[in-house]
């Protein structure tokens, strides 16, 4: 068929179908939506063609039907890319109830995904049960959002280096997760009897007891058996804080136990004799015994002055020292020591006052009532500040043997110096009566021989905070420089800002006395670069906002090639330009994929069409190829191969033009697509491109260049079977034809030498020609007759001819007196050779000038022999 006949009567191509043969008509029943939702589903379990089943599995919509599917599914690659797809639709509230029905059939990949991205607690919840990896429960319950999610997954944890792994990372970030991963790890711990936690707890109430000890709270009974009960739930207790817990459990019910109440006697006030001054109770030395009632009281160690009687006071001045009184009583039966104290002091310089000079001792009665209660209560509490002392010297000794680190060691001594100094407080001593105290000087030099193994360590830890300091120094300053530098990279930006986070995270690694000052420029240093941030985010979005704006524009009437091409460049435009905030990245990348995708799904469509062509046209190929093998087995036997040969090029020229016409037409419409996209240019540059020019060649397809290799060598081997199978038949012929002509030559030469000769023609030889030479030399034998002198003369002619022409094709020398005539055959025969279009083939030349010479005729026995030798010398 001509071109033109194929142009104006191509034969209608049948409508794409759900069911047809083809998977080409199904894939493109597929793109162009002509399948019903039954179908669909249909042909996404049971399809023959893998592309066909991935297609229809990309278009199917339904959660509900994915999740079946993906339960009867029996192919990874399928069940894969059913996963891929339930990924992010599992994931929004209203699809809770149907992932509640089949969570249980779903992998541990999927609900990994789905409790890692799910957008509520509820959906992620769903997932979380269904999982019992431990390390996994262990990041979602540092990484999920929902408070009450990471606290659900507590409970569900008993993994100790998982319990332990949250416990760290969760100590300045979530102080309540935190401590019930702490507790649940302890409380596992104190289960297995593990000694380290046991020591632990053992230590802690210990610490309770004793400042349970000190306070003497009003509950201290419910509080000691409260601490009672916690000890008796160990498992074990070790030794020493067993011990150390019953000797302050002893202590605080000594301190408890009710002390016998001392009389205080009356004072003995000289009615006759009024006070000259106001009476004044010196202090007491710090005494470490128990108060003795035998010492006399203030009142009897007041000096009575004999004076002239003075008139009483006024009843103001009576109102106003009782009213002080009144208040110095409060305060001493508060137990404020202190403020009594100086209550006290307050109403001695009071009475100092001219005011009060009238005053009777009747009038001072109430006040020495209180000062007597007074030191009572001073003498009490001295006593019991020393039972204090006592017992913090006695902590303070044990500190060596404890082998506590040297942060917790320090710190015990400051709790302990602290406690100390509360005890002087509460004695209302100063600094230096404090100094004076030789219990104090005691409790000093224990702390100072406590603290003395950790010299070395406190050095060597301030030597490397300095070191920390310097380069904590020498990165703000690099910060500081790239701030102020006109290059500022986001990368670096973003390094540098978590840089100064980790610095700001580890402060407790340099000295105090600099934490506060290093802490203010590493706050204002990531706040500047906060702000540098977030002004390139902002440049980054508006330059990728532009590039879809332009992207948006060149897609309005634009070809399908020119628009892929156009994706393609927004495409690598957006890899070049710098990354924005990942929420607007998010947004501005899922704009752009709106604008671009359908253009690759299209081409995408449309190469899944091509590639269907160009399967089946592989596969017609393929079925010439295996025509023209089972040709060449068959040509080994039989005849007739050439016209098969011819068919088969023939189809296959007719194929390949086919090819090559569709293919022509493809390239042409792209080259039109491309001068499109760069219409522009082309307008720019004042080139005009042939409207009917071609596009691009395309590069030789290897798969098709392989075939036609195959197809020229299977042809080749199908005229190689057919040359062979005719070289035997010739062979055969020729041997044939030899032994008849021998037969003639035979009867020849008995016919001119005249002996008998009785052979005869062969029953099954065909060969015409010698069979009438045999005959004639037989009748001429039979009559007696002589040859032809004449005949003789032109074969002897002929056969120096044909010998002379053997020795030339044989590249043999002629014997030397026939040195002229071979000079002239030479001449003759190389101007055949330069005349001539093809060369003759010398081995078919020779053979056949031997046909020649066996079929010559009668010669002369002597000239047959010479001529024979000179054939025989050429042919070795």
């Amino acid at each position: 068929m001509s071109f033109l006949s194929r142009l104006f009567f191509k034969k209608s191509k049948p409508a794409p179908s759900a069911t047809s043969e083809d998977k080409t008509q199904r894939l493109r029943a597929l793109e162009r939506g002509q399948v019903d939702a039954a179908a669909l589903h249909s042909m996404a379990q049971t399809d023959s063609d893998p592309a066909v089943r991935k297609r229809a599995l990309s278009l199917i919509d339904d959660p509900a039907v994915l999740l079946v599917q993906l339960a009867q599914e029996k192919e990874p690659g399928f069940k894969a890319q059913i996963k891929n797809r339930l990924k992010n639709q599992l994931l929004t509230p209203p699809r809770s109830a149907l992932l509640q029905q089949h969570v249980a059939g779903l992998d541990s990949d999927l609900l990994e995904h789905i409790a890692s991205h799910g957008e509520t607690p509820a959906i992620r919840l769903i997932a979380l049960t269904h999982i019992a990896r431990p390390g996994f429960l262990g990041d979602r319950a540092l990484a999920d959002p929902d408070r009450d999610v990471r606290l659900s997954l507590i409970d569900r944890i008993e993994s100790f280096s998982t319990l332990e792994r949250i416990a760290k990372q969760s100590r300045t970030k979530d102080k309540t997760l935190h401590r019930k991963a702490r507790e649940k790890l302890d409380s596992s711990k104190l289960a297995q009897g593990d000694e380290t936690t046991l020591a632990q707890h053992a230590e802690a109430l210990c610490h309770a007891l004793e400042d349970l000890s000190r306070s003497l709270a009003s509950d201290s009974m419910q509080q000691l058996a409260k601490l009672d009960a916690a000890l008796a739930q160990l498992a074990r207790v070790p030794e020493p804080w067993a011990n150390r817990f019953q000797n302050a459990r002893a202590t605080l019910l000594e301190l408890l136990a009710p002390k016998p109440v001392r009389a205080i006697p009356e004072p003995i006030v000289n009615p006759i004799e009024p006070p000259v001054s106001a009476p004044e109770v010196t202090s007491l030395a710090a005494d470490l015994s128990e108060p003795s009632a035998a010492e006399p009281s203030p009142i009897e160690q007041a000096k009575v002055a004999v004076a002239k009687p003075k008139p009483s006071l006024s009843q103001s001045a009576l109102d106003l020292l009782a009213s002080k009184v009144r208040e110095f009583e409060k305060l001493v039966d508060a137990g404020d020591t202190s403020a009594a104290r100086s209550a006290e002091k307050a109403l001695d310089a009071m009475l100092q006052e001219p005011q009060y000079a009238a005053r009777q001792p009747r009038d001072l009665q109430a006040l020495l009532d209180v000062k007597a209660k007074l030191k009572k209560l001073i003498d009490w509490q001295r006593w019991s500040t020393n039972q204090s002392r006592r017992q913090l010297c006695d902590e303070a000794e044990a500190l060596p043997s404890l082998a506590l680190h040297p942060d917790a060691l320090q710190s015990k001594v400051k709790e302990l110096q602290q406690r100390w100094s509360d005890l002087d407080k509460l004695e209302g001593l100063s600094a230096e009566d404090a100094k004076a105290l030789g219990i104090g000087k005691r409790f000093r030099a224990l702390c100072f021989q406590a603290l003395a193994p950790a010299k070395g360590f406190f050095e060597k830890r301030q030597a490397i905070r300095e070191v920390k300091l310097g380069a904590l120094d020498v990165d703000l300053a690099a910060a500081e420089a790239l701030l102020q530098s006109e290059s500022r990279p986001l990368n670096a930006l973003l390094d540098g800002r978590q840089k100064l986070s980790e610095h700001l995270r580890n402060l407790d690694l340099i000295d105090p006395a600099a934490r506060k000052t290093a802490s203010q420029r590493l706050r204002d240093l990531n706040a500047a670069y906060s702000q540098a941030i977030d002004e390139t985010f902002a440049l980054a979005e508006q330059e990728k906002r532009k590039l879809i704006a332009k992207l948006r524009r060149e897609l309005i009437g634009a070809k399908p090639p020119a628009a892929l091409e156009a994706a393609k460049s927004a495409q690598q435009a957006w890899k070049q330009m710098a990354r924005g905030k990942r929420s607007v990245e998010d947004l501005l990348w899922n704009e752009l994929r709106s604008l671009v995708d359908p253009l690759f799904v299209a081409q995408k469509s449309h190469e899944a069409a091509a590639q269907g062509e160009r399967d089946a046209r592989k596969q017609a190929r393929d079925a010439l190829i295996d025509e023209a093998k089972s040709l060449s087995e068959s040509a080994q036997t039989h005849g007739g191969a050439e016209s098969a040969i011819e068919i088969l090029e023939q189809r296959w020229k007719t194929l390949v033009e086919d090819e090559q016409e569709r293919d022509t037409a493809d390239t042409r419409g792209a080259g039109i697509g491309l001068r499109a996209s760069h219409q522009h240019d082309d307008d720019r540059r004042g080139f005009r491109p042939d409207r009917e020019a071609r596009g691009p060649k395309k590069p030789h397809d290897p798969i098709k260049l392989a075939q036609q290799r195959a197809f020229e060598q299977a042809i080749a081997a199908v005229q190689q079977h057919a040359q062979n199978r005719q070289s035997k038949e010739r062979s055969a012929s020729l041997v044939r034809e030899q032994q008849l002509a021998e037969l003639c030559i035979a009867a020849e030469d008995a016919w001119l030498s005249g002996t008998e000769f009785g052979q005869s023609w062969p029953a099954d030889a065909q060969d015409k020609s010698l069979h009438k030479r045999f005959s004639r030399a037989l009748d001429a034998m039979q009559a007696h007759s002589a040859p032809d002198v004449l005949e003789l003369a032109e074969n002897e002619r002929r056969a120096e001819q044909l010998a002379m022409a053997i020795e030339y094709a044989c590249k043999r020398e002629s014997p030397a007196h026939l040195k002229a005539e071979r000079m002239q055959y030479d001449i003759e025969r190389l101007n055949q050779k330069h005349s001539a279009r093809t060369e003759q083939n010398s081995q078919n030349e020779v053979t056949e000038l031997m046909r020649q010479w066996r079929s010559l005729g009668p010669l002369r026995l002597e000239i047959r022999k010479a001529i024979q030798l000179r054939v025989d010398a050429a042919q070795r």
